[in-house]
């Protein structure tokens, strides 16, 4: 009888595995956000700070859908010396296509984004606090899910809006 080490190889590849399949469906359902939002950017700053509020409905979408993405991340964080190139192969993508997106918003005039890589950290770490606090359960899912979209888009007006 085959162990499933025999069928998976060991822990790590697992792990690694996982993150690969969850990178490429985030990347898939990111990366035709983006590039939505960038044909906004011309349309001025109304319709950028549209195309933002929708990225980030993709991307908490994605992770409400899917909050076992939330869970290998946390194992991760919780280890950050072990296994580190996650965050190059997995993290660092995601975060420069957001990023990109907005220093081109910047450079547009759309919108006014002097550190996009720290916007964009910190919308990752409460959309999985969010999602945290969804697997914890207590209260309404729907309605903290109403709730935290509200609060996202109000903090991008707060960050973006005129």
């Amino acid at each position: 009888m085959a162990t499933v080490s025999h069928h998976t190889g060991t822990k790590a590849q697992l792990y690694d595995a996982c993150f690969a399949r969850v990178f490429a469906a985030e990347r898939a359902a990111l990366e035709e956000a983006t590039a939505r939002a960038r044909t906004a950017l011309d349309a001025g700053p109304g319709e950028a700070l549209r195309a933002l509020h929708e990225l980030v409905d993709v991307f908490v979408d994605f992770l409400e859908d899917r909050p076992e993405t939330t869970a290998l991340w946390l194992r991760r964080w919780l280890e950050p010396q072990r296994h580190a190139e996650l965050d190059e192969r997995y993290a660092a993508p995601l975060y420069r296509l957001v990023a990109e997106l907005l220093t081109a918003a910047a450079a547009t005039g759309a919108l006014a984004e002097p550190t996009p890589h720290v916007t964009v950290r910190s919308l990752v770490w409460a959309v999985h606090g969010h999602v945290v606090a969804l697997a914890a359960g207590g209260g309404s899912q729907a309605r903290e899910r109403r709730e935290f979209r509200a609060f996202v888009h109000r903090f991008l007006d707060g960050l973006y809006g005129s």
